[in-house]
């Protein structure tokens, strides 16, 4: 998977083939989880993760109506 991309890569940026190479193992550690798990380790930020859950209605919708100004 990630071999394929590094290959790639190789031939003009050697040092981040290199990079990729060796952290295959840690990029790839979230398969040794169970299946039903993984959906919650797309993000480690709780903040992120709670803002896509609360995105609910736009913003423009939270914010007071004004009269129409008549001049």
């Amino acid at each position: 998977m990630l071999r394929h991309v590094a290959d790639q890569l190789r031939q003009k940026w050697p040092k981040l083939a290199a990079f990729i190479d060796d952290s295959e193992t840690d990029v790839l550690s979230y398969l040794d989880f169970p299946e039903q798990h993984r959906s919650k380790l797309h993000s480690t930020n709780p903040l992120e993760r709670s803002t896509k859950r609360s995105s609910a209605a736009p913003m423009s919708s939270h914010l007071p109506m004004r009269p129409p100004s008549f001049g």
